[in-house]
């Protein structure tokens, strides 16, 4: 039975963004480790990396999508209440419970600190980043429902020109360094704001096919240039960063392909997606203590795999597992909530 309001292809991406999350931490071990660069293992690890680094930049356009094409407005205090309602808890429990994890004692002084600066646990920076936007997004929603898709546009490309088109043109020419002014808005905004053109545009075969062969091309150019950039002994992986120009090319073309295949979805699948799309968020919050825990017990044991055996055998684990968690969770009154 189809759930009222739910978009399928909102869903599917939302478990997609999780795996490709997952994946990423997954192959963080060999792809960074400039021992192995040059390898076979190597350019399949970059490969597979380019695709999973969508994962997050996905989270961001799915948010975008959805709260920046709602109908209905409402008062900038009462979305500050719902938004930060929702988030603060899974900030709080999650960064102590990583804070727990590692240091095995409570230092209110070191737990402020971490707290104060990025968490305590690299992927809870998401936590951080998704509730400054938030504190944007009431006046970046009437600009958008008072514009037409044109200016969005526009706006788009100025939330991108310090942080992403500046910094690809310094990167391919060095005679001039281009540096008027620092960022504008934070590069993360023009996922945001990316998401709800495709999910709001209809496009034409024609503008399809360019957005996909961007995507194929920034898929490229991000394998390529992270080698090009990089040598023997240093890696300078300099288009894995966050809002770089190759995140929004194969970003964009994952969502709209997403989106554009939606009709194809067997009848029976978009009630599955949408029970793990409600777990995606608890599986990206424990995957990492997951992981840890899974390597701390089978990583000796997996030295006897291929490199790629071994980034199969860790993701597969950490998904299943970290969807589990994220579950049974689910069913916790008292846990529920930081989900």
């Amino acid at each position: 039975m189809k759930e009222k309001n739910r978009i399928p292809y909102i869903d599917l991406l939302r478990c997609v963004a999780a795996c490709f999350v997952i994946a990423i931490h997954c192959l963080a071990p060999y792809w960074n480790d400039f021992a192995l660069f040059g390898s076979r293992s190597w350019w399949v690890c970059g490969l597979l990396n380019t695709l999973a680094k969508t994962g997050v930049p996905l989270f961001f356009m799915i948010s975008g999508a959805l709260l920046l094409s709602e109908p209905q407005s409402i008062g900038t205090g009462e979305f500050y209440r719902r938004r930060f309602s929702r988030l603060a808890l899974p900030f709080f429990f999650w960064n102590l419970l990583y804070f727990l994890a590692e240091k095995r004692c409570f230092d209110v002084h070191l737990f402020l600190s971490e707290l104060a600066f990025r968490g305590s646990k690299y992927h809870l920076w998401f936590l951080y980043q998704i509730g400054a936007i938030y504190l944007f997004l009431p006046f970046l929603k009437k600009a958008v429902q008072n514009s037409t898709k044109k200016e969005v546009f526009l706006l788009f490309l100025i939330s991108i020109f310090p942080s992403t088109i500046l910094r690809f043109l310094n990167l391919i020419q060095s005679r001039i360094y281009i540096f008027p002014f620092n960022n504008i808005l934070e590069g993360y905004l023009g996922f945001f704001l990316l998401g709800y053109l495709l999910h709001s545009t209809d496009f034409t075969t024609g503008q399809r096919r360019l957005i996909y062969i961007l995507g194929l091309t920034g898929a490229c150019l991000g394998l390529w240039g992270n080698a090009y950039f990089s040598s023997f002994g240093t890696l300078n992986l300099v288009f894995d960063e966050g809002y770089s120009i190759v995140q929004f090319l194969t970003a964009g073309a994952v969502f709209l392909f997403t989106k554009e295949h939606e009709t194809t979805m067997p009848p029976w699948l978009p009630a599955k997606v949408a029970a793990l799309s409600r777990l995606s968020f608890g599986a990206y919050l424990n995957h990492i203590l997951v992981l840890e825990c899974f390597w701390t017990l089978a990583g000796p044991s997996l030295g006897r795999l291929s490199i790629l055996g071994q980034v199969l055998c860790r993701f597969v684990f950490t998904l299943a597992a970290s969807t589990a968690l994220a579950a049974f969770s689910a069913r916790l009154p008292l846990l529920r909530r930081t989900l």
